[in-house]
């Protein structure tokens, strides 16, 4: 995210003040570098030539985090503006490459912040638009495709099994997995605080919202970190509202699929 810089030092919405060096963390001064913070639950993931995959807290882009990615020797080799909270899934396609899944929110959180001798009255900060997706990589960072979560819905499950549903978030909701899992047919499944399990298939390129598959679980709420699992028959393991659903069909275990 790129943060324009005000020319002078007349307060502006979402502008670092005049003089402010670019392409350093406001904080410290110095060159970016990822936290590792208790709230995070972060693990590192190892792809097929020891590359180092994780994913760090930075603060300065929105709370967002970068995930980083290292040489078997340390070497910094670079870097995806989404990071905070996420373990990378990693898996070899169809193509024969490794393809890298995570989570990828956009949080609406504001850089504006208030100096000590200017009045509120004159400060205007705006929020920037949430956006929440699901976002696949190359081998080198570069996105393939975007999945967006766009169900606006918070529902709950009564006793009965009935749902009662209204429409209360109209950016959509939060990814709240940590690890996504992919199936050996490419298949992404991931578990969003919406409630739902979603299975997003391969094959698209840009901006999609229509899955493959949802499932709701029991109750959209702001859940813990949690990954997403397949177990060798190919069921889902998946967590909501602290209770383990196992998803998915005998019929397809039998065919083997995910």
């Amino acid at each position: 995210m790129l943060i324009p810089i005000a020319p002078d030092d007349t307060p502006r919405k979402n502008t670092c003040r005049a003089g402010t060096h670019p392409g350093v963390d406001p904080v410290t001064n110095q060159q970016p570098a990822g936290q590792v913070i208790p709230e995070s639950s972060s693990s590192p993931t190892v792809m097929r030539d020891g590359s180092i995959l994780y994913g760090a807290y930075t603060r300065y882009n929105g709370a967002r985090g970068h995930l980083f990615k290292f040489s078997p020797r340390g070497e910094f080799l670079g870097d995806f503006d989404f990071g905070w909270d996420v373990t990378p899934s990693v898996f070899v396609g169809s193509d024969g490459g490794e393809h890298i899944v995570i989570k990828d929110n956009h949080y609406p959180l504001s850089y504006c912040s208030q100096k000590p001798d200017v009045p509120v009255s004159q400060v205007v900060c705006a929020l920037p638009a949430a956006a929440y997706y699901v976002t696949q990589l190359d081998a080198d960072l570069v996105p393939e495709w975007i999945f967006q979560s766009t169900n606006t819905q918070s529902c709950q499950r009564g006793e009965d099994g009935s749902l009662h549903c209204v429409s209360d978030h109209p950016e959509g909701f939060e990814w709240c997995v940590n690890a996504p899992v992919v199936d050996h047919n490419g298949v992404v499944y991931a578990n969003s605080e919406d409630g739902r399990l979603y299975a997003i298939g391969q094959g698209h390129h840009g901006v999609f919202t229509e899955p493959r598959q949802s499932l709701f679980l029991n109750l959209a709420l702001g859940a813990a970190y949690t990954p997403v699992s397949v177990l060798p028959d190919g069921f889902v393991l998946a967590q909501n509202n602290g209770h383990l659903f196992v998803v998915g069909s005998r019929a397809r275990r039998d065919r083997g699929q995910g």
